[in-house]
């Protein structure tokens, strides 16, 4: 009977081994794949949908300032090329 509860016991320790092994070749198979970092939301509970709208708003608030950084630098060489024209003209 010890044998038993024994093996059954190796047997689901075993299985809970190979479960969350699993689970972290999961992680790695996303994280190679797309380049993020895995992250469980359901730990965040209600917060969680926040936490994704907040990324998504950090996302797009980078992209506005690098669009105004790009549209500063062309703005600045237009201001360049004038000056130069006026200096040229007179």
């Amino acid at each position: 009977m010890v044998s038993r509860v024994s093996a059954t016991g190796t047997l689901s320790q075993n299985l809970f081994l190979i479960n969350s092994g699993q689970s972290k070749l999961n992680q790695l198979n996303y994280s190679l794949g797309t380049g993020n970092k895995f992250e469980e939301l359901k730990f965040y509970g209600k917060d969680s949908t926040r936490i994704v709208d907040l990324r998504k708003d950090i996302e797009a608030r980078k992209a506005y300032t690098n669009s105004i950084d790009i549209t500063e630098s062309t703005t600045d060489s237009y201001d360049a090329i004038l000056e130069r024209l006026v200096q040229v003209a007179t």
